[in-house]
């Protein structure tokens, strides 16, 4: 039942106050993509999780969920990093370029876009952070620190903020493509108006999230530009192709982790306190990285 099940069904008004065997016919006609098997595992995790609990309280005498689970493919890259030729059609798309309204950014016009749908992907381009990391920062995360703007990836600041991992907190400077952009610009003009959050706009979704609206709105406008036809392209993109960003400048992975908040934990990372030379070399590194045939230069603000 589970591998026939469509996905989002909750969210879907035709599937409403239908039994799950109801909803998995009706979607024969509805036709909404089924769960995929790592979800379904997911399902069935916290399916066995409540019968080892069973087996313990001695309701039951075995766990029936044992031995379901399904056998996954982890060779195969899940998520895959953008091309440059998909990398310059998103930032020539209109949502870039000028749209026909706030509403309608697939469409070519004259409106211009410049909230977080906007900065959010240029944001990840350049430091590889995760979508909730980056949906969540505050006014006072974007800051300079002895001569280099920087981006303070952290827990601490307003009620809710969190990250992957203690180890995920982190420093990391803005690469300089991003003050070309405007960058500081948008975050000096959010400042002004008293924000506490740098995006603002956007609405947590019925679990709180911050970057569950932003995602399924990203996904859905790669599909409507022509970038995206399947599930291996998605926001989380921008991290595969930051990694391998540095490789291609000569890093290691081990010499390039922590900027992508893959390290443990630390009081550094914490409170973003860094030392000279280490600030200087997250500088040098993020200066470094680059993406062949990608122009930008007519993002830039005039003048």
């Amino acid at each position: 039942l589970l591998l026939k099940f469509p996905v989002k069904a909750a969210e879907t008004k035709a599937f409403r106050g239908k039994s799950i065997r109801e909803i998995i016919k009706l979607n024969e006609t509805v036709g909404k993509p089924t769960l995929t098997p790592r979800t379904v595992n997911k399902y069935l995790s916290a399916l066995g999780s409540f019968c080892q609990w069973l087996v313990r309280e001695d309701w039951l005498d075995a766990n029936p969920v044992s031995g379901f689970y399904l056998t996954l493919d982890r060779e195969t890259p899940k998520v895959l990093p953008y091309t440059s030729g998909q990398l310059q059609a998103l930032f020539s798309s209109p949502l870039f370029k000028g749209c026909e309204s706030s509403e309608v950014t697939h469409v070519p016009g004259t409106f211009r876009v410049r909230d977080h749908r906007y900065w959010l992907p240029l944001l990840a381009l350049f430091t590889g952070a995760r979508l909730g990391e980056l949906a969540q920062l505050e006014v006072v995360d974007v800051r300079e620190d002895r001569g280099h703007w920087i981006l303070h990836i952290t827990r601490e600041g307003g009620a809710g903020k969190t990250t992957k991992t203690k180890g995920s907190m982190r420093v990391v400077p803005l690469h300089p493509e991003l003050l070309k952009l405007g960058f500081l610009e948008y975050h000096a003009s959010a400042r002004d108006r008293g924000d506490v959050r740098l995006f603002p706009a956007i609405i947590p979704d019925a679990r709180g999230q911050l970057s569950g609206r932003v995602s399924r709105e990203y996904g859905r406008y790669l599909q409507r530009i022509g970038i995206k036809d399947g599930k291996d392209l998605n926001f989380h993109s921008f991290r595969h192709l930051m990694a391998d960003a540095f490789r291609q400048a000569g890093f290691r992975d081990e010499e390039f982790g922590f900027l992508l908040g893959h390290t443990q934990a630390t009081t550094t990372g914490r409170y973003g306190i860094l030392a000279e030379g280490d600030l200087t070399r997250r500088v040098e590194m993020i200066n470094v990285v680059s993406f062949p045939g990608l122009d930008l230069s007519s993002l830039y603000p005039s003048g």
